[in-house]
């Protein structure tokens, strides 16, 4: 039903993008409906309560887990299946794309917490599997969102890198031992934090681009609410919810916990760091175009929004004292501090590149601006496969369209000449069931009787 979303505008990206997410939809749908077949097949029953308990001893288990990676992670956006998010997120509608990384991005979420037994370190192959994938997700969302220009492109990579996260922390659920129920009420804040920010920040986009020159300003500023919130800046959301996923570092493995301990600090940094040009590019005017003017239907919910994401993690004050320590206020300042030095790092490096290119000049021309961005367009790995699809399909047209009538051809020649073959060969059979009648016999017993006689006189 999403499609009518991403196809609104009827834009040639829009249907490009539309197709792709319907392939990906499809597979989806089709791995969870054979995955939850196998699962009442092999539990006999339906209920999930009954499901997690007998799915650690089903003989189709890793079958059954492998579909539901599948299927729940296209949802997610789980690595190597996140070719949709970065491809729709920019075409269809600002509230849309803020639908898409809340409500669809958790659906698949919700999902394996039903189907996967938590805490009981039963999984501990697919407890390492979700792990890894999640954090090679949290880190590969961010370098590719680094490289990005358009500002809904990169936060569709924020939500690659999000749900890195959460893949990690199911994963972590899943193969460690007494991790439940915390780390379901994590997972689900977590979700919760992030499904809130995204929105804000989706929404945000909308408003900014849709805003007059002079109401910019105001809009830019309120935006680094959100933005600050979801890199997980001291007295925020993100900062309880980091700090509570650290927590449950303690019940990993003990080769992944100073793994750990290293990963999500850097995780936090490299989030900042997406969210620092998020601000530039929104600090662009034609960034954040939009096609109609700003109504107050997009200013509330925007507002609201912010709201109460700012005034969230207040209200879990009393719930969880615990999370507001000095020392963890104070831990979750550093990554940031850390994000805004390499941020001007990179800021003085470019500009001292550009000076230099100023006073250098090579055979091409100055290097300029514009010969220094790198980016990798929106669908990334999906962009080599979709080519050599491409390829394939056109090597395959070529076939059809000259190689196989030539083949045709050859083989209908062939045939012919066989055919021709035949025709001498049933001549020559009747030629000799002609010379086995005896009248040609007797004559042919004369004439050698004849020519035997002739060479006896000669002789």
């Amino acid at each position: 039903a999403a499609y009518g979303l991403v196809v609104h505008r009827r834009s040639v990206e829009a249907f490009h993008a539309g197709r792709i997410y319907l392939a990906f939809v499809v597979i989806g749908e089709l791995a969870l409906f054979v995955a939850l077949v196998l699962t009442a097949t092999a539990t006999g029953t339906i209920a999930f309560d009954g499901v997690r308990p007998e799915l650690a001893q089903a003989e189709s288990r890793n079958l059954i887990l492998l579909l539901a990676l599948v299927g729940f992670g296209i949802k997610t956006g789980v690595l190597g299946l996140h070719g949709w998010m970065p491809l729709v997120y920019p075409v269809a509608p600002t509230p849309a794309s803020a639908v898409f990384s809340g409500a669809m991005v958790n659906a698949g979420l919700l999902g394996w917490l039903r189907l996967l037994e938590f805490g009981t370190g039963s999984s501990v192959t697919w407890g390492t599997a979700f792990m890894m994938l999640g954090l090679a997700a949290a880190f590969y969302g961010v370098i590719v969102g680094l490289m990005q220009r358009d500002a809904k492109s990169l936060l569709a990579y924020s939500s690659v890198s999000q749900m890195g996260i959460l893949t990690m922390a199911v994963g972590l659920g899943v193969g460690a031992s007494g991790a439940v129920p915390g780390m379901q009420s994590v997972i689900a804040l977590y979700a919760l934090h992030h499904g809130l920010s995204k929105a804000a920040l989706f929404l945000g986009v909308g408003v900014l681009g849709a805003s007059e020159h002079r109401h910019r300003r105001t809009i830019w500023v309120f935006m680094w609410l959100p933005a600050l919130a979801l890199a997980g800046a001291p007295l925020t959301s993100g900062m309880v919810a980091k700090a509570l996923l650290e927590t449950q570092v303690i019940h990993a493995p003990e080769s992944w916990v100073p793994l750990l301990h290293i990963l999500l600090p850097a995780s936090a940094v490299a989030t900042a760091l997406l969210m620092a040009r998020l601000m530039f590019l929104l600090a662009q005017p034609a960034a954040t175009r939009a096609r109609r003017p700003l109504s107050l239907g997009q200013i509330w919910p925007w507002a609201l929004l912010v709201t109460a994401l700012t005034l969230s993690p207040w209200w879990s004050v009393s719930q969880l004292p615990g999370a507001w320590s000095t020392a963890i206020v104070l831990k979750s300042l550093w990554p940031l501090l850390i994000a805004i030095v390499l941020a001007f790092a990179v800021v003085f490096w470019r500009s001292d590149l550009l000076r230099q290119s100023r006073l250098f000049r090579t055979g091409a021309g100055p290097v300029t601006g514009e010969k220094l961005r790198f980016q990798v367009p929106p669908g990334d790995l999906l962009l080599p496969i979709s080519r050599g699809l491409a390829m394939a399909l056109k090597h395959s047209r070529r076939l059809a369209d000259l190689q196989l009538p030539r083949w045709r051809d050859a083989w209908s020649t062939s045939l012919k000449r066989l055919g021709s073959i035949a025709n001498w060969w049933r001549l020559a059979n009747r030629i000799e069931a002609g010379l086995g009648e005896w009248r040609f016999v007797t004559v042919i017993l004369v004439l050698l009787g004849i020519v035997l006689a002739w060479l006896g006189s000669n002789g």
